[in-house]
C-alpha cells in the first residue's frame, strides 16, 4: 500500500552509486614508479581458446600488461588507446596483453574483444583472478596495468585510465632500447 504523492524508484541508489564509482576510478588514475628489483611474476593463463600463453613467451619485448574487466567503465574507456597503441608498434617490440578479470565465462569477454577490435592477446584468469592479482603486488581494481620491460622488470604501475597520450610516452624510452 502507497501512502502519498512520492513515487520510489525500483532501482534504488545504483545509478547513483555506478557514478560515483566512475568518477572515483577516472579521478584515481595514477602512475607509480616500481622498485627496480621487481621481476614480472610467472604468469600461465589461457587465452580465449583456451591455449596456455606464458608472460615470460614475452621476455626481450616491452609489454603493457593491462587487468580489465568487461563491465567496468574505464576498461572500456582505455580500451581504444591500448588498441591504437599496439597498432603504432610491432608486436616484436611492444605487445600489449590483458587479463580479464571477468568470472562469468570467456562469452562476454569474446563479445568485448569483437567490440572493441582488440588486436592483442586476451587472457582469462576467472577464478584465478585472485592469484593474479596477489602474484602482481595486489591490485585496487582494474584497470589497473603494468609496464615491464624488455628484461622482464615490472618498471611502472598504472591504476585507472589514462589520457590516451600518456601509453605512448611511458613506452617511448623503453621501446627505443634494443640492449637485450
Amino acid at each position: 500500500m502507497r501512502t502519498g504523492g512520492m513515487k520510489r524508484s525500483s532501482y534504488g541508489l545504483w545509478p547513483v552509486a555506478m557514478f560515483v564509482f566512475c568518477l572515483l576510478a577516472v579521478a584515481a588514475c595514477s602512475s607509480e614508479e616500481v622498485p627496480e628489483s621487481m621481476t614480472a611474476p610467472e604468469l600461465t593463463l589461457p587465452d580465449l581458446e583456451g591455449r596456455e600463453v606464458r608472460l615470460s613467451d614475452y621476455k626481450g619485448r616491452v609489454v603493457v600488461l593491462n587487468l580489465f574487466a568487461t563491465w567496468c567503465p574505464p576498461c572500456r574507456e582505455e580500451t581504444p588507446d591500448l588498441v591504437e597503441l599496439q597498432k603504432r608498434h610491432d608486436p616484436a617490440d611492444l605487445t600489449v596483453i590483458a587479463v580479464s578479470m571477468d568470472k562469468d565465462g570467456t562469452g562476454t569477454v569474446k563479445a568485448f574483444v569483437r567490440k572493441y577490435k582488440i588486436n592483442y592477446p586476451v587472457l582469462y584468469a576467472g577464478d584465478r583472478a585472485g592469484d593474479v592479482a596477489e602474484k602482481l603486488g595486489g591490485i585496487r581494481g582494474v584497470p589497473t596495468s603494468f609496464i615491464i620491460d624488455r628484461q622482464g622488470m615490472i618498471v611502472q604501475r598504472v591504476v585507472g585510465a589514462p589520457p590516451g597520450d600518456f601509453w605512448e610516452r611511458a613506452v617511448k624510452g623503453l621501446v627505443a632500447k634494443k640492449d637485450s
